[in-house]
C-alpha cells in the first residue's frame, strides 16, 4: 500500500520495517517516524486518546473504526487496497474458525 500511495502522490518515502503495529506506534508517538501504515485496530487507543490522527488508507469502503476517514481513492490517488480482517485465537483453544471474511474496520 505505501508504495502504491508514493507512486500516486508522486512523493518518495523512506521505508522503516516494524515487527508489529506496537513498535510502529511507539515510533510515531516518539517523533523517530512521521508516519506509519498499521492495521486499523493497531492505532485505535492512541486516535482515541487524540495522540495520533488517521490520515487515509488503501480502500474506498468505509472503516466502521474510523467513519471519518477518507481512503485514499476518495482523496484523489489512484490506491486501492482493501484492508481485510483476520481472526486470530491460539492454537487449541477450540474455537471454530469464523466464516466471516473480507474488509473490516
Amino acid at each position: 500500500m505505501v508504495l502504491g500511495l508514493q507512486k500516486a502522490a508522486g512523493v518518495k518515502f523512506a521505508r522503516v520495517q516494524f515487527d508489529g503495529d506496537a513498535q510502529a506506534v511507539t515510533a510515531l508517538l516518539g517523533g523517530h517516524v512521521d508516519a506509519a501504515a498499521t492495521s486499523p485496530a493497531g492505532m485505535l487507543s492512541q486516535v482515541k486518546a487524540g495522540t495520533i490522527r488517521i490520515i487515509g488508507y488503501g480502500g474506498k469502503d468505509p472503516l466502521k473504526l474510523y467513519p471519518d476517514v477518507k481512503g485514499w481513492p476518495l482523496q484523489g490517488y489512484d490506491v486501492d487496497l482493501p484492508v481485510f480482517s483476520r481472526d486470530r485465537a491460539s492454537k487449541g483453544n477450540g474455537a471454530e474458525p469464523s466464516k466471516r471474511t473480507g474488509r473490516h474496520g
